[in-house]
């Protein structure tokens, strides 16, 4: 779908295609079939009014959600957002010109925004996001995000989505670009959001967040291998201060973890990080080296995330360290001989066979 097609979207095109798509699949048209048994599961011959809207979405770019999001957008934003999508810096600068507002989504129609506003209702984020998956030599991204920021973009929209998308991206140059303009380096919520999203995706990111001044907790530094930083949040008796635990993870922003779960954390960021002297300080102090904690996108312990990366020095570690190698995750269900497998960690294979033989 070009650029054109995407502004003439209107909320009556879309209902009218979604009937036609209904009728079409009754009448049993194998392409509609086709489109809508792919992603719903229509019972009884006869899709739904909302199964047949969200395929039409799907077919123009949009869950539903983002689709009512962008068709109900100032049409001025919907303009900028198409210009960034097609990568058009001067008419992105000349759209800016003269609706300078436009840098920032708003809804004419109604009283409040969405809740969470869409990520591709966010002209910053789609300029990291349009380009974050693809080699981009000639720095578009940023100059498109320069241009943005100068008109007037948030860079802490919707607690950080620009930062974030640039971190899971390991964008170090968009990142820096976003800082510049006035980002906060630990998020719209003060939370460590973007150094979270950077640990677990985009190490460089995660290294320049650190460089401009991030907080760190416990899990944070375990991801940077920064075991001087760790010491500090041990008190004398081994426990932990709670500080240890001031900051957010990539998927829980909860409170209130025991010393074992937050060790365990520290333990699952410094595999997947590859960082081999955190890992070695943890087991130290004792943390269980097979836990799965909470806290993350699935339960596993450190091992399956470092066999999943490729980190085979901390996967050497883990294993000498007696790490149970039958476990299975919690999300595959598979083992540490899987994942080597899986993953062609050849050299990590024969070591958990020869483990097995022992």
């Amino acid at each position: 779908m070009n650029a054109t097609d995407r502004l003439s979207l209107t909320m009556g095109q879309i209902q009218a295609e979604a009937e036609e798509l209904q009728k079409a699949y009754i009448a049993g048209d194998s392409a509609a079939r086709e489109r809508l048994d792919q992603k719903e599961k229509v019972l009884d011959g006869s899709p739904t009014k909302r199964q047949a809207l969200r395929a039409i979405s799907s077919k123009h770019g949009f869950g539903w959600t983002n689709l009512l999001s962008y068709l109900d957008l100032d049409q001025g934003v919907r303009e900028v957002i198409e210009a960034v999508r097609l990568g058009d810096l001067d008419r992105l600068r000349a759209l800016l010109r003269e609706h300078p507002e436009a840098a920032n989504p708003f809804w004419p129609g109604r009283d409040q925004p969405p809740k969470p506003i869409p990520n591709d209702s966010i002209p910053l984020f789609v300029a990291c996001y349009t380009t974050g998956r693809k080699a981009d030599p000639t720095g578009r991204a940023c100059k498109l995000a320069q241009a943005l920021l100068e008109a007037g973009a948030d860079p802490d929209i919707e607690d950080s989505t620009p930062l974030n998308c640039a971190a899971s991206f390991n964008r170090v140059d968009f990142a820096e670009i976003l800082l510049d303009g006035g980002a906060k380096v630990d998020g719209a919520s003060d939370n460590g959001g973007p150094l979270a999203h950077a640990l677990f995706f985009g190490w460089d990111v995660a290294k320049l967040l650190e460089k401009r001044g991030a907080k760190l907790d416990l899990r944070m530094a375990a991801g940077l291998g920064r075991t001087d930083a760790m010491s500090s949040f041990f008190n004398e008796d081994g426990t932990l201060k709670p500080e240890a635990s001031a900051l957010s993870l990539m998927w829980s922003q909860g409170r209130g973890f025991s010393d074992g779960e937050v060790l365990a954390q520290a333990l699952v960021n410094a595999c997947i990080a590859n960082q081999v002297e955190a890992v070695a300080f943890l087991l130290d102090r004792g943390t269980e080296i097979d836990a799965m904690p909470k806290g993350f996108d699935f339960r596993t312990t450190g091992l399956h995330r470092a066999l999943r990366r490729g980190n085979t020095e901390v996967a050497k570690l883990m294993i000498e360290r007696g790490a149970d190698l039958a476990l299975k995750d919690g999300r595959y269900g598979r083992n540490a001989l899987d994942w080597a497998m899986e993953k062609n960690l050849d050299e990590i294979a024969k070591l958990v066979k020869q483990k097995g033989k022992d």
